[in-house]
């Protein structure tokens, strides 16, 4: 009932452009998004505080190693996970299948890290990096193409809230 009177109220909220062909099942597929909105933004913050530590000494190799282990990596996993069990509205299948295949990218470089840092391998975490780094401007350039798709109907859909 909450996803039906949230997307409800998207929907109002739109006014008369709003109301066009699919408008309805862009806002369902954002309620639907929500929660992996907000685990995708606990994941932003976990890694980019462990970077920060990395970088600035405040914590050592193992430690963000385990961090990573026990924090970053499940979060991306589950992440991934729940986005491809996510029943989304028809008109979405395709667009969503894309950003599935982007978190699973991402978390599978997230574990190509893990592997990296523990065997001390250089190639491996250069690979790692990259496939990471894709990840994250294939993510990006997803959700400026989904806003472009939802601006029309006063939607938007950001990446971390």
């Amino acid at each position: 009932m909450k996803a039906i009177s949230v997307a409800f109220l998207l929907m109002i909220g739109c006014g008369s452009e709003g109301s066009g062909p699919g408008s309805q099942e862009a806002a369902v597929y954002i309620e639907l998004m929500t929660p992996l909105i907000h685990e995708n933004r606990l994941l932003a913050d976990q890694v980019l505080q462990t970077a920060a530590d990395l970088h600035n000494g405040e914590t050592k190799n193992e430690d963000a190693l385990e961090r990573w282990n026990k924090d970053i990596i499940p979060l991306a996993n589950h992440l991934f996970h729940e986005s491809a069990i996510l029943r989304t509205p028809p008109e979405w299948s395709e667009k969503h299948g894309v950003l599935i295949d982007i978190w699973e990218t991402r978390s599978k470089a997230y574990e190509e890290i893990a592997q990296a840092i523990e065997r001390g391998d250089r190639a491996v975490w250069e690979r790692a990096k990259t496939h990471s780094g894709q990840a994250k401007i294939r993510e990006e350039s997803w959700f400026n193409e989904t806003n472009k798709t939802l601006s029309p109907m006063s939607l938007r859909l950001s990446p971390y809230h």
